[in-house]
Protein backbone atom coordinates (compact mmCIF):
# COMPACT_ATOMS: atom_id res chain seq x y z
CA UNK A 1 0.00 0.00 0.00
CA UNK A 2 2.99 2.70 0.48
CA UNK A 3 4.32 1.83 -2.76
CA UNK A 4 0.99 3.50 -4.61
CA UNK A 5 1.30 6.94 -2.54
CA UNK A 6 5.03 7.00 -3.04
CA UNK A 7 5.11 6.10 -7.01
CA UNK A 8 2.17 9.03 -7.02
CA UNK A 9 4.23 11.49 -4.93
CA UNK A 10 6.91 10.72 -7.64
CA UNK A 11 5.07 10.90 -10.69
CA UNK A 12 3.45 14.67 -9.24
CA UNK A 13 6.54 15.98 -8.71
CA UNK A 14 8.26 14.62 -11.74
CA UNK A 15 5.16 16.68 -13.62
CA UNK A 16 6.04 19.65 -11.79
CA UNK A 17 9.66 19.39 -13.06
CA UNK A 18 9.05 19.68 -16.07
CA UNK A 19 9.82 22.19 -17.52
CA UNK A 20 8.21 23.54 -20.74
CA UNK A 21 10.86 23.80 -23.87
CA UNK A 22 10.16 27.58 -25.96
CA UNK A 23 9.45 26.93 -29.31
CA UNK A 24 11.38 26.99 -32.27
CA UNK A 25 11.02 30.93 -32.65
CA UNK A 26 11.78 31.66 -29.81
CA UNK A 27 15.03 30.21 -29.15
CA UNK A 28 15.74 31.72 -32.83
CA UNK A 29 15.32 35.05 -31.40
CA UNK A 30 17.17 34.69 -27.99
CA UNK A 31 19.82 33.38 -30.07
CA UNK A 32 20.21 35.82 -32.57
CA UNK A 33 19.73 38.81 -29.60
CA UNK A 34 22.91 36.73 -28.05
CA UNK A 35 25.30 36.97 -31.80
CA UNK A 36 24.24 40.46 -32.02
CA UNK A 37 24.89 41.64 -28.53
CA UNK A 38 28.60 39.40 -28.55
CA UNK A 39 29.04 40.95 -32.14
CA UNK A 40 28.70 44.73 -30.65
CA UNK A 41 31.28 44.01 -28.19
CA UNK A 42 33.48 42.48 -30.69
CA UNK A 43 33.30 45.48 -32.89
CA UNK A 44 33.81 48.00 -30.02
CA UNK A 45 36.93 46.01 -28.83
CA UNK A 46 38.66 45.78 -32.61
CA UNK A 47 37.21 49.98 -33.14
CA UNK A 48 39.80 50.47 -29.70
CA UNK A 49 42.44 48.46 -30.18
CA UNK A 50 42.24 50.39 -33.65
CA UNK A 51 42.56 53.41 -32.12
CA UNK A 52 45.42 52.53 -29.96
CA UNK A 53 47.03 51.50 -32.79
CA UNK A 54 47.02 54.72 -34.63
CA UNK A 55 47.39 56.62 -31.51
CA UNK A 56 50.84 54.62 -31.24
CA UNK A 57 51.72 55.32 -35.01
CA UNK A 58 50.78 58.71 -34.01
CA UNK A 59 53.72 58.96 -31.20
CA UNK A 60 56.10 56.99 -33.53
CA UNK A 61 55.74 59.77 -36.06
CA UNK A 62 54.03 57.67 -38.27
CA UNK A 63 50.71 57.62 -40.00
CA UNK A 64 48.01 55.16 -40.78
CA UNK A 65 48.15 54.48 -44.70
CA UNK A 66 45.26 56.38 -46.98
CA UNK A 67 42.19 54.57 -47.69
CA UNK A 68 41.58 57.39 -50.91
CA UNK A 69 43.82 57.13 -54.00
CA UNK A 70 46.18 60.15 -54.08
CA UNK A 71 46.25 61.79 -57.26
CA UNK A 72 49.77 59.81 -57.74
CA UNK A 73 48.06 56.79 -58.25
CA UNK A 74 45.04 57.87 -60.66
CA UNK A 75 47.26 59.08 -62.82
CA UNK A 76 49.42 55.64 -63.03
CA UNK A 77 46.72 53.75 -63.34
CA UNK A 78 44.98 55.72 -66.56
Amino acid sequence: MRAAPSGLLLLVLLAACKEKEPDFDAQYDNTAKEIEARARKLDAKMNEQMQVMDRELEVRGMTTPPTTQTPAETTERN
